[in-house]
């Protein structure tokens, strides 16, 4: 079995026996956070992977202190398996017609200093899609966020904290015909090669049950990825709102426990540790 991603692979292998006999598990997992749970597991064994192999991989893994038992999950540590932008399904595009329609003109904020094609009331507009009960298309709406912010055909980007822009930015098509494009194609870069380092730091220094629900919406977790960019890259994107788009990834991604229609639910590892008795 081939399994190949049109993102950047991330994973890097070690001299581990079960990172080199269980690579293209390990790359699978790379998008599931790193962490194996009840629907991680499912989506592996769907995927095509063997019960036993996924069975063996966390045994060796917890024996050999290449992973950690987090409640009802194991989370295999970075030195085995590197947590890239996940894969997240979504019946929308920003080429979908339903998306279009919700779809600003490219200019139609210009006198605000804003350029570009925004989404417009994108979650009333989801809910309509379900049939128009309030919160009926909200699962739909996450997920088609996080996945067109995964493949870089929707950013949340803005240079400056203070200035609220008027929503989601689409970037593909005519929509992509704006002064600062380039410097949103490399924000999206960065994004993919902060992503795994953030989300392991931040499942480091978060326990699980904190009270606060967005993981990157506070402005000691935007500083640490922002120390972030600047040790990997050696510079400081110009995007001041990636942290956004790391919480929304994350969030539709499914690393949240307990997500209903209308609650996002609470971060479950790789985005949180559980306190360890001492």
């Amino acid at each position: 079995m081939k399994i190949g991603f049109a993102l950047i692979p991330l994973l890097v292998l070690t001299t581990s026996p079960v990172a080199a006999d269980q690579a293209e598990l390990l790359e699978f997992m790379g998008g599931q956070g790193c962490t194996f749970g009840a629907d991680s597991r499912a989506a592996a064994v769907e995927a095509g992977f063997a019960e036993a192999d996924i069975d063996a991989l966390t045994t060796t893994a917890l024996l050999d202190g290449a992973a950690n038992q987090e409640g009802a999950y194991v989370v295999l540590s970075e030195e085995l398996c590197t947590i890239r932008l996940p894969d997240i399904p979504s019946r929308y595009k920003t080429t979908s017609p339903e998306i279009v329609a919700i779809t600003s003109a490219v200019d139609a904020f210009v006198a605000d200093g804003d350029h570009g094609c925004f989404l417009l009331e994108p979650i009333e507009a989801f809910d309509k899609f379900k049939g128009g009960a309030k919160g009926a298309g909200y699962l739909d709406y996450l997920r088609f966020v996080a996945s067109a912010m995964v493949a870089g055909d929707l950013t949340a980007y803005g240079t400056d904290p203070l200035h609220i822009f008027p929503g989601f930015q689409v970037v593909t098509g005519n929509c992509a015909q704006i002064p600062h494009i380039q410097d949103i194609q490399r924000s999206h870069q960065t994004l993919a090669f902060v992503f795994g380092p953030m989300i392991r730091k931040v499942g480091a220094e978060r326990e699980c049950g904190d009270d606060d629900r967005y993981v990157l919406n506070d402005a000691h977790s935007a500083e640490l990825l922002r120390r972030q960019k600047v040790a990997q890259l050696g510079f400081v994107p110009a995007n001041e709102w990636m942290w956004a788009e790391v919480t929304f990834i994350a969030i539709g991604a499914g690393w949240y426990e307990n997500m209903t229609a209308t609650e996002m639910g609470t971060p479950r590892p790789p985005l949180c540790h559980y306190r360890r008795n001492t």
